[in-house]
């Protein structure tokens, strides 16, 4: 196709760029961030990511084959849908068919120009230009975030952007096809369709954000809900990846975790009815985000600002059966004969010899004090330490968090040997490495200032300082001095080995 479209080898590999990267760039880098930079609610939009996978050939060609896939199982298994071969077939008959058209209009005087055909080069400077308007807009949007409060001035910068952007690439194109350069102002009434698409395209954008934004299906129109807070019953190393925007893997796992279908979900919607109205998050503490699995089959996804009134409000969700099922994998769990539980403080570990029976009833207090667990009272206090529920049918490791005020579950491992309300500053430290962190949500490189303690005032200077990262798992609830990273150098007074452990600042 390439070949047949130019007149010159500099050209044909201009047009195979064209083909092979024009809809990677619009779709992944271009309405991508415009919806990001417009939509102030956006999270996905997955009829995007799945133009993306057909209309780009090397993405679609990765699907076809399937290398996304790892497990032997998975690859044998596997068989593209009919979307992603029509979308093959319908490359391969779209290519076809515009080869015999351009070789059909082809004309020998035409030979040496950069373009065989005037409506290829026609149809390839349009869409040049389309883009070039297009990536203008977003890079303003990018920089200046000129719509974050929207209004007349935004909008004119942007259009002016588009127009801008267009009218370069524009000339640009003229300039390089037309040798010596002659009459590059030619085809006005094309750069102005080119001028007026992107204007339209930049306003459609700016059209749907009320529509966007606000959207809140009715009852009727969904059949499951997803909600993931971010901040609660997560590490604080997590919550900075989410903050600075650098972790989807674990929302769209916590959001696969967190799929409601009963009672969370009417106390889901009936929460997230309120967030909708509450405006474009001043007072803003944390995010949710959401997942609305509507009857037609679609997803639509949202994330919204909480503050801390929406947070509080929030229990009702939180304090549901379904949600806590959820949240609290554990109290699903009736027996674990052959799985071994082990104790851990957030320092050291335990392994607790307990027979089926006594596992049984340690799930069943656990069970106990989750179901009458309340979300005011995560923030009292953080948890002592966690249970690892180790199994060698599943292969897979599941750890609850032990709050101090899980009455049954703390007198449980207590009376089984269980060190329980042991902790760091009740270890003997013998040195810690401090770092401060620079301000700034995620920030872990540059600027870091590193102390080491190891005389004794120093040291008991951090006394109840600090907090073992394994237990900072509720960064809004509980916030802990995320700036303040710590290893401390923990020595067993039997053995004298020294243990090093991960530790947070307390939140002052």
């Amino acid at each position: 196709m390439a070949a047949a479209v130019s007149g010159r080898v500099a050209f044909a590999v201009a047009v195979l760029a064209v083909l092979l990267f024009y809809f990677e760039i619009l779709a992944q880098y271009v309405l991508l961030g415009m919806s990001q930079e417009i939509f102030h609610t956006f999270y996905r939009i997955p009829l995007l990511e799945e133009a993306g996978r057909l209309l780009v050939p090397a993405r679609l060609a990765d699907t076809l084959a399937g290398t996304f896939l790892y497990e032997k199982r998975e690859v044998l298994e596997y068989f593209p849908n009919g979307g992603q071969i029509c979308a093959a077939l319908a490359w391969i008959l779209l290519l076809g068919v515009a080869i015999l058209l351009v070789l059909g209009r082809r004309k020998t005087e035409m030979t040496g120009r950069g373009f065989a055909s005037r409506l290829a080069e026609r149809v390839t400077e349009f869409l040049l230009s389309v883009l070039a308007g297009l990536c203008a807009c977003t890079l303003i949007l990018k920089i200046f975030h000129i719509m974050g409060e929207g209004g007349l001035k935004g909008v004119l910068c942007l259009t002016l952007a588009g127009v801008v952007g267009t009218l370069a690439v524009h000339l640009l194109v003229e300039g390089l096809v037309r040798v010596p350069l002659r009459k590059i102002a030619r085809r006005k009434g094309q750069l102005a369709a080119e001028c007026i698409a992107v204007c339209v395209a930049a306003l459609a954008f700016l059209e749907g954000r009320d529509s966007f934004d606000g959207f809140y299906p009715r009852p009727d129109q969904i059949k499951g809900l997803s909600i993931f807070m971010n901040g609660v019953d997560i590490d604080q190393a997590q919550y900075e990846e989410i903050e600075a925007g650098r972790d989807h893997y674990l929302i769209d796992s916590r959001l696969a975790q967190y799929s409601l279908h009963d009672n969370g979900m009417e106390e889901g919607l009936a929460w997230l009815r309120t967030v909708c109205r509450q405006g474009k998050g001043s007072g803003r503490v944390t995010t949710a985000t959401v997942c609305y699995e509507m009857k037609s089959g679609a997803m639509k996804y949202r994330t919204y600002p909480v503050d801390e009134e929406s947070l509080d409000a929030f229990a009702g969700v939180y304090e549901c059966g379904e949600y806590k099922e959820k949240a609290y994998p554990l109290t699903e769990i009736k027996e674990a004969e052959q799985e071994r539980l082990v104790w851990s403080d957030g320092v050291l570990e335990q392994t607790l010899r307990l027979t089926a029976q006594e596992k049984k009833d340690f799930l069943a207090a656990y069970k106990a004090d989750v179901d009458s667990l309340k979300l005011a009272e995560l923030k009292e206090s953080l948890p002592v330490g966690y249970i690892e529920l180790e199994s060698e049918v599943s292969a897979k490791d599941m750890r609850a968090a032990i709050y101090p005020f899980f009455g049954r579950t703390c007198n449980f491992l207590k009376e089984h040997g269980a060190d329980v309300g042991k902790q760091i500053e009740d270890y003997k430290i013998v040195g810690l490495k401090v770092k401060n962190m620079p301000s700034g949500t995620g920030k872990r490189t540059g600027n870091t200032g590193i102390r080491f303690y190891q005389e004794e005032e120093d040291l008991e200077a951090w006394r109840g300082k600090l907090v073992p990262e394994d237990l900072a798992i509720q960064p809004i609830l509980h916030p802990v001095d995320g700036r303040t990273y710590a290893e401390a150098e923990i020595k067993d007074e039997d053995t004298s080995s020294v243990t090093i452990t991960q530790c947070y600042g307390k939140a002052k």
